[in-house]
C-alpha cells in the first residue's frame, strides 16, 4: 500500500520518476557483469554512457531507455555524445555491424533514429545498417515537457492546490481540527510549494535530488539527457525531425459573381455562387533520419499510467476512490451548513462553507476523475502510460492544397519497415510504457523479428 501512495505522489508531484520503474532494475542486473564502461562495454552489456547492446535473442542491437539509476546530471553528456558511443560501439563488432538493426525503447527511440543519422554523418557504409524500429519511443520529445518545465509545473501545482484546498476545506467544519499531517508534511500550515518540495523530498532518494533540479529549472548543463526529451530540443531537430514551412490555400467561403451567358442570339448577365479562397502557412514534419534507412515503429496505447504499478494498481484505484467519497461526503456536510447558516441569515458562514463544499467537490471530482487528471499532466488523451500517441511516430506523408488548388503529397520519410509499406504504425492497446518493451515482452520481440524476416525477404527478392 506504501508503494501504491508513494507511486501516485510521484505521478502527481513529476512524471519523470517513472523511467526510474522502468530501467533501474536493468541497470542493477548489469552493473556487477560491466567491468569495462563506454564503448568498451561487452557485446551484450551496456551502461550510462553507451545504452546500446547486442539481442542475442532478437539479433539486433537494442538501445535502452532512461533510468535515474547511477545517473549524475553535472556530468551528464546529453544524447548527442551518447548516440556517437552507441555508433562507435557497434563498429567494434564487425559480425554483429554487418547488416544490422537498431530497436531503441523510451529514449532510446529517438536515440535509435539519431544513430542512422550519425551513422551517416560518420561515412560509413549504410547497406550496413538495415533498418531501425522504435518501441513506444519519445521519437518527438516527451509531449508532457512541451513548452519546457515551466508548463508541467503549472500543471502539478494546479493539481496540488485542489487536493490542498479540498483537504482544509473538509478539516474547516471539523471542531478542534487545527492540524492535518501525511507522511509528515503538514498540510494546514504549508503552501502548495512548500507541500511539492516536502513531497519531492520522500521521493526515493535516486531520484529526489535530479527532480529537484529539473523542479527549479536547471540549466541544461546540469540535465542534458532531460532537456535532449523536450519536443522541439536541439537534439531532436538536428538528429530526428524538425519542421518545413509550405504554403497552401484553402476555402474560406464563397461569393456571388456576374457572368455573361449567351441565349440564343443574346448575352444575358446572370449571377452565380464561387468559392473564395484564403492562403495559408504550415509547419510539418521534416525527417532528419537518413530516408534510404527502413524504419518501422511500435507504439504503446494503453493510456492507463496507474496500470504501470502492477498488483497494485487495484488498491491504489480503491484508495484514490475513496478519497473521492470522502470528499464528496464533506462536500454534502459543508452545502448543509451553508445552508444552515443562511436560514440563521449568517451571511459570512453561508458564504464560507459555500466555498468550503465547492473545494470539497473539485476535490473529489479529481479523484474520481484520476485517470483524466493524469492525461492532462501528460499532455496526452492517448498514450502508453507515459508518452503520448502522437510522439511515438514520425508522420510518413503529409498532404495538403498547394497554391494552384492542387492536392498534393510530400513525403517525409519514404520507407517503412516490413512488407506493407502502408502501415504508419503497429499500435498495442494492451500495452504501456514499460511492459511493452521488447526485452521482456515475447509479443513485441517476435514482431521486431518478423519485420527484420520481411525486409530480408523483400531484399533477397530484388
Amino acid at each position: 500500500m506504501k508503494k501504491g501512495i508513494l507511486v501516485l505522489f510521484i505521478l502527481i508531484s513529476f512524471v519523470f520518476a517513472v523511467f526510474a520503474q522502468e530501467a533501474g532494475e536493468d541497470t542493477q542486473e548489469k552493473e556487477e557483469e560491466l567491468p569495462q564502461t563506454g564503448i568498451n562495454t561487452p557485446l551484450d552489456g551496456y551502461d550510462k554512457d553507451c545504452k546500446i547492446q547486442y539481442l542475442e535473442k532478437g539479433g539486433y542491437w537494442f538501445i535502452n531507455g532512461f533510468s535515474f539509476e547511477h545517473y549524475n546530471p553535472n556530468t551528464d553528456p546529453g544524447l548527442d555524445t551518447l548516440v556517437n558511443n552507441e555508433v562507435a560501439k557497434v563498429q567494434k563488432f564487425s559480425e554483429q555491424a554487418e547488416g544490422h538493426y537498431v530497436v531503441g525503447h523510451s529514449q532510446g527511440g529517438p536515440s535509435a533514429l539519431a544513430y542512422a543519422t550519425k551513422y551517416k554523418e560518420a561515412g560509413y557504409d549504410m547497406s550496413r545498417l538495415k533498418g531501425v524500429v522504435t518501441v513506444s519511443g519519445i521519437d518527438r520529445g516527451l509531449k508532457a515537457l512541451e513548452g519546457g518545465f515551466g508548463p508541467l509545473k503549472a500543471r502539478v501545482t494546479n493539481d496540488v492546490d485542489i487536493l490542498h484546498q479540498g483537504l482544509l476545506a473538509a478539516a474547516g467544519i471539523i471542531p478542534f481540527v487545527e492540524y492535518i499531517s501525511l507522511f509528515g508534511i503538514c498540510l494546514t500550515d504549508y503552501s502548495n510549494q512548500e507541500i511539492l518540495k516536502e513531497i519531492i523530498n520522500i521521493l526515493p532518494v535516486e531520484i529526489s535530488y535530479y527532480v529537484r533540479k529539473a523542479w527549479y529549472a536547471s540549466s541544461g548543463d546540469n540535465l542534458q539527457q532531460l532537456y535532449d526529451m523536450m519536443p522541439g530540443s536541439d537534439f531532436i531537430k538536428t538528429n530526428v525531425v524538425d519542421s518545413q514551412q509550405i504554403r497552401g490555400r484553402k476555402q474560406t467561403g464563397t461569393k456571388l459573381e456576374w457572368y455573361w451567358k449567351k441565349v440564343g442570339l443574346i448575352k444575358v448577365p446572370l449571377l452565380r455562387q464561387v468559392p473564395v479562397y484564403g492562403t495559408y502557412t504550415a509547419y510539418i514534419d521534416k525527417a532528419e533520419f537518413p530516408d534510404e534507412v527502413p524504419v518501422a515503429y511500435i507504439v504503446g496505447l494503453d493510456s492507463n499510467t496507474l496500470g504501470m504499478l502492477g498488483d497494485e494498481e487495484a488498491e491504489t484505484r480503491e484508495m484514490i476512490e475513496s478519497c473521492g467519497e470522502v470528499f464528496t461526503l464533506f462536500s454534502a456536510i459543508n452545502g448543509i451548513e451553508a445552508i444552515a447558516a443562511g436560514v440563521t441569515l449568517n451571511a459570512f458562514n453561508a458564504n464560507l462553507h459555500a466555498m468550503y463544499s465547492l473545494q470539497c467537490a473539485n476535490a473529489a471530482a479529481w479523484c474520481f476523475n484520476i485517470d483524466d487528471e493524469i492525461k492532462e499532466l501528460l499532455n496526452a488523451n492517448e498514450n502508453d502510460g507515459l508518452v503520448a500517441k502522437e510522439s511515438q511516430y514520425i508522420t510518413r506523408q503529409h498532404e495538403y492544397t498547394n497554391n494552384e488548388g492542387k492536392t498534393e503529397v510530400i513525403n517525409i520519410h519514404s520507407k517503412m519497415l516490413g512488407k506493407d509499406q502502408s502501415i504508419q504504425y503497429y499500435g498495442y492497446s494492451e500495452y504501456n510504457h514499460m511492459n511493452i518493451d521488447p526485452k521482456k515482452n515475447e509479443v513485441i520481440n517476435e514482431r521486431i523479428m518478423n519485420l527484420i524476416r520481411e525486409n530480408t525477404d523483400s531484399e533477397n527478392n530484388k
